[in-house]
């Protein structure tokens, strides 16, 4: 009897142990610490697409395409919450739709400008540290872009940490900046924004996994 005990036991011990581990596993996919906080972390990256990517030109002044001028929807939109209406943002210092939108409007007009080093300043110490610095890219041709609130979450170690999806298409893509990408195709990117004492900062960044139909 003890023995059939002891046996009960040890199998709702594991059971505990599976159960446990489950939960782990599905709190790091669909919560920030798919980012882990130690010194280990397991971040996801998308692979390289198979392309074909844009030649590469350092020396391109994306506004003088006419092709990418001509494109009706180079403007950032802001959207929140279905029917996801569309507000636009006119530019860096618009504070209308917030401080937290205008920022990431600045993060988005670095990436147009190819500037890494500026990219790369609105992240947080966490990120750069865990993930590393964007190495240099050159200016992206971003169009139909938008900003979608999703949610603000109230993390234990980060504090709170507004949500944003980000959605953008690059026409010409050379791969520079994103290659999990191709030129003209659009797959959303997760923004964790933290407010600070002396502004707001990227605190991480999430790359959904493609779904396989």
């Amino acid at each position: 009897m003890y023995t059939e005990k002891k046996k009960l036991s040890n199998k709702r011990k594991l059971t505990i142990v599976a159960v446990a581990a489950v939960s782990v596993l599905v709190f790091s996919v669909v919560a920030l610490y798919v980012l882990r906080l130690d010194d280990t972390p397991e971040f996801y990256f998308p692979p390289p697409c198979d392309g074909p990517f844009a030649p590469i030109d350092p020396s391109e002044d994306i506004w003088a395409d006419p092709d990418y001028l001509a494109l009706g929807d180079r403007l950032t939109v802001y959207a929140e919450k279905p029917p996801f209406d569309s507000y636009p943002i006119a530019g860096p210092d618009d504070l209308s739709l917030g401080a937290d939108v205008a920022f990431l409007y600045r993060v988005l007009d670095s990436v147009r400008s190819g500037d890494a080093e500026l990219y790369n300043s609105y992240f947080s110490d966490f990120y750069l540290r865990v993930a590393g610095e964007k190495q240099d890219f050159t200016p992206q041709k971003l169009y139909d872009v938008r900003i979608c609130y999703v949610k603000t979450v109230n993390d234990e170690k980060a504090g709170y940490l507004s949500l944003y999806l980000i959605e953008y298409k690059i026409m010409d893509n050379n791969g520079t900046y994103r290659n999990d990408i191709a030129s003209d195709e659009s797959r959303g990117v997760y923004f964790y924004v933290r407010a600070t004492s002396s502004g707001y900062e990227v605190y991480s960044i999430v790359y959904p996994k493609a779904t396989t139909s």
